[in-house]
């Protein structure tokens, strides 16, 4: 009269076997933790994405696109623009940090005291490079995060932007699939060239900003010298 407890025992066990191996795998793929993500994008030609510079002066409605160089060129500040903590596998897992190119855009939402502050919205994309074949690619992985910020003009070379990000799970794309996440953004609408050498004309003399940076800290300090302007926290169900 044992033999039918035995079986159950047996089948109980076998269940929570089961159990087991369906739960673990799933909640060892959840990854979660902290991210930074540092922009350089500009307005010259040959860029990886087109642009449309924000002139000065600018009005409510007023549309702007700045891209990063292409993956094949050198772009220092933003090859050691995007660091996971945890670090995403397949990213920054290999070296701590990722190299990426970004595509930053945004729209004048409200203007007031005669464009000295005002509020901006827009899209950021990262894309993560890769090597194939001995070259520098863009590859499929892109990260995208929505952003909604207020301006102030701080000087006749600067629109300084701060707000908050939170990525878009649908637009991300590759193994960035699903991401959610959110965080603080501080970002500069600027021309580089004059806060290198001020002899330069600022973007008041030259009508336009040159220049979309997403950095803390004095923009003319060489990389590594500066804090992410990205600041957040990350969630990947899918991992």
């Amino acid at each position: 009269m044992r033999k039918p407890h035995i079986m159950l025992g047996t089948l109980v066990a076998a269940a929570a076997l089961l159990v087991a191996a369906a739960a673990g795998p799933a909640a060892a793929q959840r990854l979660s933790g902290d991210v930074t993500i540092g922009v350089h994008t500009h307005s010259d030609p040959g860029l990886l994405f087109g642009t449309t510079r924000l002139t000065s002066p600018f009005q409510r409605g007023d549309r702007f696109a700045y891209s990063s160089r292409t993956c094949a060129n050198s772009a220092p500040f933003n090859e050691v623009g995007l660091d996971f903590d945890p670090d995403y596998p397949g990213i920054d897992s290999a070296t701590g940090i990722a190299a990426v190119r970004h595509l930053a855009e945004g729209r004048i939402v409200s203007v007031k005291h005669g464009g000295n502050k005002g509020t901006i919205s827009g899209t950021i994309k990262s894309v993560v490079c890769v090597t194939r074949n001995g070259a520098r690619v863009a590859s499929g992985d892109a990260v995208v995060m929505d952003y909604s910020a207020r301006f102030r003009r701080t000087s006749d070379n600067e629109l300084f932007l701060k707000g908050r990000f939170w990525f878009s799970p649908s637009r991300s794309t590759g193994t960035f699939e699903d991401i959610t996440g959110r965080g603080s953004l501080v970002a500069q609408l600027t021309c580089l060239g004059h806060e290198r050498n001020p002899a330069l004309p600022t973007c008041e003399d030259l009508g336009y900003y040159a220049d979309f940076v997403g950095l803390r800290g004095n923009l003319a300090a060489p990389p590594g010298q500066t804090t992410p302007g990205l600041i957040g926290h990350f969630r990947d169900h899918t991992r």
